[in-house]
């Protein structure tokens, strides 16, 4: 709640991406512990003058309650977006007291308030602006999660990913091996790594790398598949049969959602062809690589 509440009041250092800590955070843990004891206070004191007031704070606590970790789902710590519905409820109650409450002197506080909120507002607009400067594009949106939520093997993958699009492998290659190093159990990193190896041509390191990865996780269907696209890619065209008749066994459902698993299935069922490695341009090597495809140094 705390996280939360200061992300609404103060709503600065924004990343994609919110790792776990380490480490408890007593400091955030406190101001959470305050922030609902005060609110409540108010909410209640409020109430008697607009029931708003009360019901935009119950409103808060309640949808805040599924994502302020007391069941922990997914890697994240938090996440932005959490705070779409529960910023209506303190909007709502901040909408219900602001007419009501009055300055010491003053004999017009709805427009002194009406004043206030447009400043505000106007100070948000420029924050926001500052903001679409380090999300303006993916490259840049992801160093800054990195810069402002810390290192993450979500984070550097997704940059090294990123980079591989803009066809920066040398410098994708670079993250995507430095993830795995700190998360070599974790078979998003290792996937990102032997696909990036794939992209530079480093087959030997692709295949161990999807090996690895079907360990890890010997139900995902896309590894094998992805092990024999890199033996065919090596002329090993009598082992990557097996390879795809073990993926076979791990057909995806029909209803699966993600794309990429509906692109296996539809391949193992045979509704649409490998892809032609023949006739596809080939992977590209350390001595073809030029400036531009190395990536910024």
């Amino acid at each position: 709640v705390g996280t939360y509440g200061f992300t609404f009041l103060v709503p600065s250092e924004l990343c994609l991406f919110y790792p776990l800590s380490e480490s408890p955070r007593w400091g955030i843990a406190a101001f959470g512990v305050l922030l609902i004891a005060v609110g409540t206070l108010l909410a209640l004191l409020a109430s008697r003058r607009s029931m708003l007031v009360a019901f935009g704070w119950i409103w808060f606590l309640f949808t805040l309650l599924p994502v302020i970790g007391l069941v922990q789902v997914g890697s994240q710590s938090h996440a932005d977006r959490y705070m779409y519905v529960p910023m209506i409820g303190l909007l709502l109650a901040f909408g219900a007291w602001f007419p009501r409450a009055g300055f010491p002197g003053c004999r017009a506080p709805l427009a002194t308030w009406t004043g206030l909120t447009f400043a505000f507002a106007a100070g948000m607009g420029v924050h926001a602006y500052a903001y679409t400067m380090t999300w303006r594009d993916p490259e840049t949106a992801d160093r800054r999660s990195l810069e402002g939520g810390g290192v993450s093997f979500m984070m550097l993958t997704n940059l090294s990913s990123t980079l591989a699009n803009l066809n920066f492998y040398r410098t994708a290659e670079t993250y995507a091996e430095r993830c795995a190093a700190l998360w070599p159990d974790e078979g998003f990193a290792v996937v990102n790594l032997a696909s990036t190896k794939g992209l530079l041509n480093k087959l030997d390191e692709a295949e161990a790398g999807f090996r690895r990865a079907m360990d890890l996780e010997p139900g995902n269907v896309k590894h094998p598949y992805m092990l024999a696209i890199v033996l065919l890619q090596k002329g090993r065209n009598e082992e990557a049969p097996a390879v795809l008749d073990q993926a076979l066994r791990l057909l995806p459902a029909e209803d699966d959602w993600r794309e990429g698993h509906q692109m296996v299935r539809r391949i193992l069922l045979r509704q649409e062809p490998l892809p032609d490695l023949a006739t596809q341009k080939p992977f590209l090597t350390d001595g073809d690589a030029s400036e531009d495809q190395r990536g910024p140094k």
